[in-house]
């Protein structure tokens, strides 16, 4: 008696769901678990977080307050990086 295909799991008599998982360029396989993405989400929304602030309680130069905001949201995390180099105004007396 010959069961399903490996990588196969019936589910009924009739159903056969294939969990192989699809190949990418080159042969490897793309498998991350949540777990491990969720701490650089995280620290992505906090970045941006800080810069929009950033952007609303100090002087800002070179575009308007709400062009800096939509680069720091649309870009992350380069325009954060961008505004926090480029586009703050430089704090005096520190």
């Amino acid at each position: 008696m010959s069961g399903p295909p490996i990588g196969t799991r019936v589910v009924d008599d009739n159903d056969v769901v294939d969990d192989t998982p699809k190949p990418l360029s080159g042969g490897q396989t793309m498998d991350v678990p949540v777990a491990a993405i969720a701490p650089l989400v995280l620290l992505a929304l906090a970045f941006v977080g800080y810069c929009l602030i950033d952007i609303r309680r100090s002087e800002v130069r070179h575009l308007p307050r709400w062009v800096w905001a939509l680069i720091c949201v649309f870009s992350v995390p380069l325009g954060g990086i961008i505004y926090l180099l480029v586009g703050r105004e430089p704090a005096s007396g520190r």
